[in-house]
């Protein structure tokens, strides 16, 4: 078996925990933020009187009104539901 002297270790090490970081952004950027109706039936193919029907059972998580006519939903309770 093939040795590695402290500082190769060092530097793979570095490496790992950089790549780790990484995907631990692009995770977050997936579950932090905000999706609007089109966004999400792109992810969940429904109608849109579907959804509405399924907030309006329970089903589904409500949204939040930001302003006339838009609503958005935290990523975080979509994913929730995938």
């Amino acid at each position: 078996m093939k040795s590695i002297d402290e500082k190769h270790l060092a530097k793979i090490i570095e490496k790992i925990l950089e790549l780790q970081s990484l995907h631990k952004d692009e995770a977050l950027e997936h579950t932090i933020g905000f999706y609007r109706l089109p966004q999400i039936l792109n992810l969940i193919p429904m109608s849109k009187s579907s959804w509405w029907n399924g907030i309006n059972s329970g089903d589904f998580p409500e949204g939040f009104n930001i302003g006339s006519n838009i609503t958005v939903w935290q990523k975080s309770d979509i994913h929730k539901l995938l």
